[in-house]
């Protein structure tokens, strides 16, 4: 076996911007390639999160040792992890009425339907009311 020191580096934060699996790997700055074979692999993660933030980076280099000697062409790989800000979605909500006027008289009140799009979720929607009509006497 292998032992290969990795170090870390990038403005990119465990736990925040990425993981990376096996987290031993990260942990401990050590990966093993096992007698027999070329190579080893760790995978690194994003991780989504809400509000705008800037692109990060993750820089993974392999560390000195007597055990190996590093390749002066690939001493270190690095990955951006580009920001997707995810902005909730609202619903849109609207406003239509059965009629638009109704005689004082009239035995048929006018409806109004608050309506909006999806189905998730309960959704408080705010109303206000204006106009020359008077509660309580006009309506």
């Amino acid at each position: 076996d292998l032992a290969v020191t990795l170090t870390f580096s990038g403005d990119a934060v465990s736990g925040i911007d990425f993981s990376v699996s096996p987290s031993e790997v990260f942990d401990n700055g050590l990966i093993t390639i096992l007698d027999g074979q070329s190579s080893t692999t760790f995978t690194v993660s994003p991780i989504a999160n809400t509000g705008s933030f800037l692109d990060v980076t993750f820089v993974s280099s392999i560390g000195s040792s007597a055990s190996y000697t590093i390749d002066a062409g690939a001493p270190s790989a690095s990955l951006t992890i580009a920001n997707v800000d995810i902005v909730p979605v609202l619903p849109v909500v609207s406003i239509a009425s059965s009629d638009a006027s109704v005689n004082e008289d009239s035995a048929s009140p006018a409806t109004f339907t608050v309506t909006r799009d999806g189905t998730s979720g309960d959704l408080a929607v705010t109303l206000t009311f204006s106009g020359d009509a008077v509660s309580g006497i006009d309506f």
